[in-house]
């Protein structure tokens, strides 16, 4: 069904140093780290997350179709990524790097509305471009895609507790 937990990935992870030093907004990536055969609750996977606001994202590393990244995301008891507001935006965009990633927007076709993942309008004043059935972010904003093409993504989950995005090390 729809909720498989698939409980084993294959997960590049990437940990993650915020710079307040280096002056506005330095977020550079480090330390690659690849888990073989996870669990999903392992502590080792927490260490791809990174807190903004109200909520956890982790950024993939890998490349898969909109239908494999959301089942990633509910592995971890996530969703594919969703905003609220334009900070939450702005940071998805430039925290992602060059690449184009997958949010938790998609539709059953260009007549249609769009959705969250959870069911729910998309009723925010961001425009989506092109005509295809699931959302990406890139450079210039929000575009869209058919299902089956492969890019990263991003995955979202509230953070409810202190500690939940914090990193873990894996040694």
């Amino acid at each position: 069904g729809q909720h498989t937990h698939t409980k084993t990935f294959l997960a590049g992870v990437t940990r993650v140093i915020i710079n307040k030093g280096r002056g506005g907004t330095g977020y550079s990536r480090v330390a690659k780290v690849s888990l073989l055969g996870s669990t999903h609750n392992s502590d080792l996977l927490m260490s791809g997350w990174i807190g903004f606001g109200s909520k956890c994202f982790y950024f993939s590393e890998d490349t898969r179709n909109w239908t494999f990244s959301q089942t990633f995301c509910a592995s971890l008891e996530a969703h594919l990524a969703r905003f609220e507001t334009l900070e939450e935006l702005n940071f998805l965009k430039r925290y992602k790097g060059p690449s184009d990633h997958w949010i938790g927007l998609s539709r059953e076709s260009a007549h249609h509305t769009w959705k969250w993942t959870d069911n729910t309008k998309y009723d925010t004043s961001f425009a989506i471009k092109g005509v295809g059935e699931c959302a990406y972010l890139n450079d210039n904003g929000i575009s869209s895609a058919r299902t089956y093409t492969d890019r990263k993504w991003i995955c979202s989950k509230p953070n409810h507790y202190v500690y939940k995005c914090q990193m873990k090390s894996p040694l």
